[in-house]
């Protein structure tokens, strides 16, 4: 398996464990019952399927790290406003 291949799979791992568990961002462990799929709603009230801003930064970072072969702070950070001011 190629490195792009792992870092493609752990971001799609992050976005669909954010946006199951944006649901219950904030609760406190045992005062919910358990979910097992994408319902939405939770504080931000989000769609079924939306990530938070957790993996929005994270895809900036890896983003960043792949087109600039390396770290970069001065393009990570200015990724980081553009979806700030763009989303």
């Amino acid at each position: 398996m190629y490195m792009e291949d792992r870092a493609a799979g752990a971001l799609v791992g992050l976005a669909v464990g954010d946006a199951v568990g944006t649901t219950l961002e904030f609760e406190t462990r045992g005062s919910f019952t358990p979910i097992t799929d994408m319902v939405g709603g939770g504080p931000f009230q989000l769609q079924a399927g939306q990530w938070t801003d957790d993996t929005s930064m994270a895809l900036c970072l890896g983003h960043s790290l792949l087109y600039q072969n390396g770290f970069d702070a001065t393009d990570q950070m200015n990724r980081y406003c553009n979806w700030y001011q763009y989303g």
